[in-house]
């Protein structure tokens, strides 16, 4: 398989090649190797700490995209985007959809549908607030979210009724 030649060779150079090892059987540290020769003597123990390359520490740092400033509503299209949110929830045709119509009486949306809603509600409006599943249990109309959605932008100086 091998040549007896190499095999040879390499029985030789283990027995040449300095211990990991001391006479008592404790690891040793081989500060003479050629790997370590090799390096830049800011890295030789004999330096203590020593200052590391700029070229070996520098990082790539992934910078985070700036959020951009939460967007500032107006009533009007307040209203128009709680009235499209109430589209993609009712289980009725889009005649019957309004701000004023039962969410679950007219409108057929459940009561988990209706914390669906209420949790994409404060994601498009970017509300950050408690999470009230009791609010949800209330919640009786889209002019209701309309309301209390205006009334969270409101506190939070994000509502502009000038539009």
């Amino acid at each position: 398989m091998f040549a007896r030649g190499t095999v040879a060779a390499a029985v030789a150079a283990s027995r040449t090649a300095p211990s990991l090892f001391s006479a008592a059987g404790a690891p040793q540290l081989l500060l003479a190797s050629p790997a370590l020769s090799s390096l830049p003597s800011t890295f030789a123990p004999s330096a203590g700490l020593a200052r590391i390359p700029a070229t070996l520490s520098q990082v790539r740092h992934f910078q985070r995209k700036k959020r951009p400033p939460p967007k500032v509503w107006t009533r009007p299209l307040l209203m128009q985007k709680v009235l499209d949110l109430l589209f993609d929830y009712a289980r009725v045709p889009e005649d019957k959809v309004n701000l004023d119509a039962n969410l679950a009486n007219v409108l057929l949306i459940d009561r988990l549908e209706r914390y669906g809603l209420f949790l994409d509600a404060l994601d498009v409006f970017e509300v950050d607030t408690e999470m009230e599943r009791r609010f949800t249990r209330d919640l009786a109309s889209g002019r209701e979210l309309a309301d209390w959605i205006s009334s969270l932008l409101e506190e939070s100086g994000r509502l502009n009724y000038q539009g």
